[in-house]
């Protein structure tokens, strides 16, 4: 018997071996957290609200952020970047990068490899042996579901709306939060 507790949409791989043995997990070691609290620039594709990209000194969902609110309203893909300089790395550690709340699916690259993509909790990719002494680029496109310009669509007259569908949401639903949330954090096992 194994007892599970989940998050939403949390996934996790179990594998069972025969024969006798400890159990093990993924992560081993002393954790410890940096949280990057670095500037971000966030952009979308032109015609959609926000025709140039923004600085952002704290990540929040696309909805709270003074932007147009067509922009807020934005389904598609979103790209965050951001520079993260290290003092120091210890080739013999192992990293994750913990993208913390994301909504829905994000695509990491960092320093130019692109690396996986992360649709379930907990959002973290292993970066261990990409990060390197002095500055990295880190570059996190997020997806979301076209529900938010559905909802904003559905208040515009027929002749302005972008997109089409048989069944809009009513004119008047709030806007789900969207885009990457954070906090984002680079995690060190000793």
């Amino acid at each position: 018997r194994l007892h599970l507790s989940l998050a939403r949409s949390e996934t996790r791989f179990i594998v069972v071996r025969k024969g006798k043995g400890k159990a093990t997990t993924a992560r081993q070691g002393t954790e410890t957290r940096y949280p990057l609290s670095a500037r971000w620039t966030l952009s979308i594709p032109k015609g959609w609200g926000m025709d140039s990209p923004i600085e952002l000194s704290e990540l929040k969902p696309l909805r709270a952020l003074p932007i147009p609110d067509e922009a807020k309203a934005f389904s598609g893909t979103m790209t965050y970047q951001t520079t993260i300089e290290l003092k120091e790395i210890e080739k013999k550690d192992r990293y994750l990068l913990d993208l913390g709340r994301v909504e829905q699916i994000a695509q990491v690259t960092l320093n130019g490899k692109r690396l996986q993509s992360v649709w379930t909790y907990s959002y973290q990719v292993d970066v261990t042996g990409l990060l390197k002494k002095g500055k990295n680029t880190l570059l996190v496109e997020v997806t979301n579901t076209w529900f938010n310009r559905l909802a904003y669509d559905s208040g515009l007259p027929e002749a302005e709306r972008k997109t089409w569908t048989t069944n809009y949401p009513p004119a008047d639903s709030p806007l789900r939060d969207s885009g990457l949330i954070g906090p984002v954090v680079l995690c060190k096992y000793e």
